[in-house]
């Protein structure tokens, strides 16, 4: 409890603070000089890579709290309408919680956003990012956004409203923590 409500607490601060430096950075200073998309003004690249920098430590820290959580991930698989093949129960520790469609997804966002953030700095300090990096986060984006839209209509659609049909009140707390909801 004294370690969520402490990785909360940071998270919640580093937002804070990256949300009110963006706010600051957005009313003080002109746009960079871009291409504007659909017509609108592009944000100040500082701006920009505090965004993906924050985005990246949240994402990295939630990965590192997920994997460090020594309580076991429960699993209990039964096929639907098939009572002859038997529920098949494990328990993921660690580095098993890889197995998961979820935990490969916020690896790949969390890589993404260092990579974009390492673009924004290259267009901010250097006068442009190294083109292969800039290829290498937009191929994380195309592979980010799908799987993660995927993973949120599949929770928000389908598991939710299945726990909650189910009655298993106990369950749907723990799906609703800022952990869960955070990787979701």
């Amino acid at each position: 409890a004294r370690e969520t409500k402490t990785s909360v607490a940071i998270c919640l601060g580093i937002l804070v603070v990256v949300g009110a430096v963006c706010v600051h950075l957005l009313a003080t200073s002109n746009a960079v000089e871009r291409e504007p998309l659909l017509g609108e003004t592009a944000a100040p690249a500082a701006v920009v890579l505090l965004f993906r920098l924050a985005a990246a430590l949240v994402k990295t820290r939630v990965l590192c709290l997920v994997v460090a959580d020594p309580v076991p991930f429960e699993v209990r698989y039964t096929v639907v309408g098939r009572p002859d093949i038997p529920m098949v129960h494990r328990n993921f520790y660690h580095s098993g919680r890889f197995t998961t469609f979820t935990l490969w997804c916020n690896s790949v966002a969390a890589l993404y956003f260092w990579c974009s953030a390492g673009v924004s700095a290259g267009d901010l300090l250097l006068g442009g990012a190294p083109a292969r990096l800039r290829s290498v986060a937009g191929v994380l984006w195309e592979i980010t956004f799908p799987m993660a839209f995927l993973v949120n209509l599949v929770v928000t659609f389908v598991l939710i409203p299945m726990v909650k049909k189910q009655g298993a009140l106990e369950k749907l707390a723990i799906m609703l923590r800022w952990r869960p909801l955070v990787l979701h």
